[in-house]
């Protein structure tokens, strides 16, 4: 608190003020103790240990920018410049939050919205937070849909995730909220590892081993997301989501004839995890084995391969995977012009879905904008209560005509008896009749009118800036 002693100036609490007037040394210090007077104002008391009552008394007052009176642990008044708080006994100015300087600060958010079911469809559909904590600062949802949206985040094939926008509010988060998620890297990333076993031979002589390739490749992509009658939706844009996990084993065994020449057998399997654009993951499996024959010479002595699996070449030396890919890549892209700004709106020729979560998406950032622009709505808002209509005229309304004209809203017609039938004591029945109150309410049914009346003339004159 701030306290006030006479001639001593401002002091940090009451006993402070107090402490101040003690004698300095090498007198010995009196007994010494507050009064609290009133909720402004206390008393410094002090006097000799053998005196029979104090010889000195002294106010201390609590002016404007003080705190109240006594050691309570209170807030410090507000109208302090700067604020101060109580800590200890004693008024100071409280640090300042450290989320003050995030007030208006734009960040992303990266929002896990559902699980892809199927043609782009999100099952599961979670919206995204109102709020949002990053660095112990809160930062609320600007309310707009998903600046992007991509795929296969943290190894998550089939998860769906949008980058949401959202604005520091400058308040402390209170450990309920949501914790922000930096959006991912859109940047594509190759991994590639192998490892071979030794050569081993088993009691036939036949020298075996293996090796293990995985080559992976993922691009989250880009998306389009939105909501088309009702179903939250995905569509593709370029560079599409595309992630590739291929695994090659492959087992060699050799064996060394008595007459020199030598058989090698080697297996192949290739198992491939291909997810494409907004589509379902698919895994196919590839098997080729290859015999070679080698002379004791060293010449080629012959060789046979068979293969089995979509990963097989074809006639013309493409396989399947390869033909698939080569489809997916001649289907046309949608072609979108304008929409940068609300002024021109945007045409889409091509797929349906993704030209109507454009469309989608569009219609939502203009609506923002537009409800967001007061400065300029402001003349147009003034303009509605301006003309004759909205102009005050002094007239004279007769109470009793008004109020003998008013319009009823409920029928006049009392409400028939109500009966009630007893199932005990003989099955008496008795009957609650509504005359009496029908006669009381249209007896000062032109009272509840008339202040009614009152009542709505000084709200409606109140509204206009009358007194």
């Amino acid at each position: 608190m701030l306290a006030d002693y006479p001639q001593n100036g401002e002091f940090a609490s009451a006993q402070a003020a107090c402490d101040s007037r003690a004698y300095p040394p090498p007198h010995t210090n009196p007994e010494q103790w507050l009064t609290q007077v009133t909720a402004t104002s206390a008393s410094c008391n002090r006097k000799s240990f053998n005196a029979p009552t104090p010889e000195y008394q002294g106010p201390v007052y609590r002016h404007t920018r003080s705190c109240p009176f006594g050691n309570t642990g209170t807030q410090c008044n507000a109208s302090c410049d700067p604020p101060k708080k109580m800590v200890e006994g004693q008024c100071v100015v409280p640090e300042p939050d450290k989320c003050e300087s995030t007030v208006g600060n734009n960040v992303d958010h990266m929002h896990r919205m559902g699980d892809f079911t199927g043609a782009g469809v999100v099952g599961g559909y979670v919206p995204p937070p109102g709020v949002v904590c990053d660095g112990g600062c809160q930062y609320a949802s600007n309310q707009q849909p998903a600046k992007d949206a991509f795929r296969f985040v943290n190894g998550d094939p089939s998860g769906v995730y949008g980058a949401y926008g959202y604005k520091g509010n400058g308040v402390s988060c209170t450990g309920g909220e949501a914790t922000r998620e930096q959006p991912a890297n859109g940047s594509p990333t190759a991994e590639k590892t192998s490892e071979c076993t030794n050569k081993v031979t088993d009691a036939e002589g036949r020298q075996q081993y293996s090796c293990t390739a995985v080559d992976s490749y993922t691009d989250i992509g880009s998306m389009d997301c939105g909501e088309v009658n009702g179903v939250h939706q995905c569509v593709p844009v370029p560079p599409k989501p595309r992630k590739t996990d291929k695994t090659t084993e492959v087992e060699v065994t050799e064996k060394t004839n008595p007459d020199g020449s030598k058989d090698t057998t080697t297996t192949t399997t290739t198992t491939t995890t291909v997810c494409s654009g907004v589509n379902a993951c698919t895994t196919t499996t590839t098997t080729s084995t290859t015999s070679n024959h080698t002379k004791s010479d060293g010449s080629p002595g012959g060789e046979s391969t068979s293969c089995t699996g979509p990963g097989c070449p074809d006639g013309d030396g493409k396989t399947q995977q390869e033909r698939e890919q080569e489809e997916e890549e001649e289907q046309p892209e949608s072609k979108v012009s304008g929409g940068q700004t609300c002024e021109a709106a945007p045409t889409c020729e091509g797929d349906a879905v993704q030209c109507a979560i454009l469309k989608q998406q569009y219609e939502a950032r203009c609506d923002y904008e537009e409800a967001m622009d007061y400065d300029g709505k402001k003349a147009d808002i003034e303009g509605l209560f301006q003309g004759e209509q909205f102009e005050l005229q002094e007239s004279e309304i007769s109470a009793p005509s008004f109020i003998n004209s008013a319009t009823r809203f409920l029928p006049s017609g009392c409400p028939p008896p109500e009966s009630i039938t007893l199932t005990s004591n003989g099955g008496h029945t008795f009957q609650l009749k509504y005359e009496p109150i029908c006669r009381i309410a249209s007896d000062f049914s032109w009272l509840i009118v008339a202040f009614t009346s009152l009542f709505s003339a000084l709200y409606v004159g109140r509204a206009f800036g009358g007194e």
